[in-house]
């Protein structure tokens, strides 16, 4: 399982050590993964679903954008699950 997270352009307040920690995973913190870095959401998806891995994206909010951009690629994309934090 690979997970991103983003704080909406710094607009909630996440603590990624924290947050690894808890799922042990070495989070890096986005600040618009929907927008200027959904380059990396794509990068994220596609390495996850070449590896079998599932996806979770800690945005609800944009989540039709997420499986719109996901669509659009010719690779495989990892199962993607959205979840609030």
């Amino acid at each position: 399982m690979s997970t991103l997270i983003c704080d909406c352009n710094k607009t909630m307040p996440l603590d990624p050590r924290a947050l690894g920690a808890s799922l042990n995973e070495n989070l890096t913190l986005h600040s618009s993964l929907c927008r200027r870095e959904a380059g990396r959401f794509l990068a994220a998806a596609t390495q996850s679903g070449a590896s079998g891995d599932e996806l979770v994206v800690a945005c609800t909010q944009e989540k039709r954008l997420f499986l719109e951009l996901a669509q659009q690629v010719d690779t495989p994309v990892a199962p993607i699950r959205f979840v609030n934090i």
